[in-house]
């Protein structure tokens, strides 16, 4: 069951996500070689989440639970994949594991 602030949610965090695209993208545009890169991929990143969330508040609650869903099983075998104790491991299982608190919470 979809949580009744689910898309509400989602709509603010894509203000968040607007604000940062808009950094992003200036940084993007005043920069070159490597630097650009750096910067285009995080442009792609935050716009990638922003389409994410747009799809996720147009869909019915039964789609959007299913959708989530999947998700939500794509994230645990990331997750998994991580095996490593380095730092950077212990980072992104966390990083990834909030993501999945998060999206259950939308549920």
């Amino acid at each position: 069951m979809v949580a009744s602030n689910a898309r509400a949610i989602l709509e603010k965090e894509n203000e968040l996500l607007d604000n940062l695209l808009q950094t992003a993208t200036a940084f993007a545009q005043n920069a070159s070689g490597t630097e650009a890169g750096v910067f285009n991929a995080w442009v792609r990143e935050l716009q990638g989440h922003r389409d994410a969330n747009t799809g996720f508040i147009g869909l019915a609650d039964a789609e959007f639970d299913r959708e989530l869903n999947e998700e939500i099983k794509i994230l645990e075998g990331m997750r998994t994949a991580i095996t490593g104790n380095r730092d950077i491991d212990a980072y992104w299982k966390d990083n990834i594991g909030d993501d999945i608190a998060i999206s259950k919470k939308l549920l």
